[in-house]
């Protein structure tokens, strides 16, 4: 199949369902096995592709985090078996900076460096940068491949790319779907799908004046119930942008914090370049905070 025609895929879903919600839409367009941003073949990070993350530009950053890893190893005693699981690596740059850097350090003796990549694609090349440390590192496709573990859980802007709830106060509160006029995606307003959604308004204490848009992203905390129900011991450490719970639903910050991407340039139009840009939201760390509390 072609990439354009994932539009066609969602197209037809929506008119075999009805109107699907955009966390759905936002669902198929990064990860729809093959056509998606994210598992497609052509997925590119970097200077060729529609953004970079600080891996790209600096070793610095890589050594912070080996530096921060080191130091969980100190604290937990020094395990024999240390392992540091990484999802989303993208091209693999942070792994090897920090590999690099442990490398002249006693933890690496200990350390087992394990990658969660859903792209085979992506795979191969980080096979091929870090082939220097192919004794030391596995692939898995999801956290439920895992085995139970002791180390460290890393992630650099993984939460921002989980698939979104958009929602939109009008008197009360409502859920974005998506459907179709003229062949073409619209936006329509109706009751939230969930009842997650209600609960998350107030288990955050958030206040939406009318026509307050926004996102509420609830795959964090089964995220977090995964990882922690792999984790004998050890410390997850996520790397974001976001803001507590009362700067993001701020009265000012009214539209929310959807964006897209796409080579380079910013939009905030995710209906078109489908499958070929990406799809980010800004993170709620309060929820990570209590939902990690939460998961122990």
């Amino acid at each position: 199949m072609e990439k354009s025609s994932l539009d066609n895929i969602i197209k037809e879903e929506i008119k075999t369902k009805g109107p699907i919600t955009f966390e759905r839409f936002m669902e198929m367009a990064l990860y729809y096995p093959e056509l998606g941003y994210y598992s497609s073949p052509a997925s590119e990070i970097g200077v060729k592709g529609d953004f970079y993350t600080s891996p790209h530009l600096h070793p610095v950053f890589g050594k912070v985090l080996a530096r921060q890893v080191e130091e969980c190893w100190a604290v937990m005693g020094k395990p024999h078996d240390f392992i540091v699981v990484e999802q989303g690596a993208g091209k693999g740059y942070l792994a090897h900076d920090m590999l690099d850097y442990l490398s002249w350090r006693d933890v690496y003796r200990s350390l087992r460096y394990v990658i969660i990549e859903v792209n085979p694609n992506i795979v191969e090349f980080q096979r091929e940068l870090l082939k220097r440390h192919k004794d030391k590192i596995e692939w898995k496709r999801d956290v439920s491949e895992l085995d139970s573990f002791t180390g460290c859980f890393l992630s650099n802007e993984l939460l921002d790319a989980f698939p979104v709830h958009l929602v939109h106060m009008r008197d009360r509160l409502k859920e974005v779907y998506v459907s179709l006029e003229d062949d073409g995606f619209i936006e329509v307003l109706d009751e939230p799908g969930s009842s997650n959604i209600e609960e998350y308004l107030n288990e955050f204490s958030i206040s939406l004046e009318n026509g307050y848009r926004t996102e509420f992203n609830l795959r964090i905390r089964q995220w977090l119930k995964d990882v922690a129900g792999k984790m004998n011991d050890g410390f997850i450490i996520t790397v974001d942008y976001g803001y507590g719970a009362r700067d993001y639903y701020n009265k000012d910050r009214s539209r929310g914090t959807l964006m897209c991407y796409f080579r380079h340039q910013v939009n905030e139009n995710p209906y078109m370049n489908i499958g070929m840009q990406d799809l980010t939201a800004h993170i709620n760390f309060s929820s990570v905070k209590k939902w990690g509390d939460e998961s122990g």
